[in-house]
């Protein structure tokens, strides 16, 4: 059986609940992937696929600051 650590309850937990808003499960693994390794996460996408949303949840799941860059 596998222990869970700190870190991965708190990812699994944000995940969940940014599920409630968007639904892309690819891309949030992603995002949780380059926020757990503090890398730079650049979203490209057409207009109206939720990255602002995505954004905005997961910086309020985890308790960070939220910018908009155009």
């Amino acid at each position: 059986m596998f222990k869970i650590s700190n870190l991965q309850k708190k990812a699994i937990d944000a995940m969940n609940e940014i599920h409630k808003v968007y639904q892309g499960n690819g891309i949030v693994i992603q995002f949780m992937a380059g926020v757990v390794s503090q890398s730079s996460i650049l979203l490209q996408s057409s207009h109206g696929k939720g990255k602002s949303i995505l954004s905005e949840s997961i910086a309020k799941v985890l308790g960070a600051s939220y910018q908009r860059v155009q």
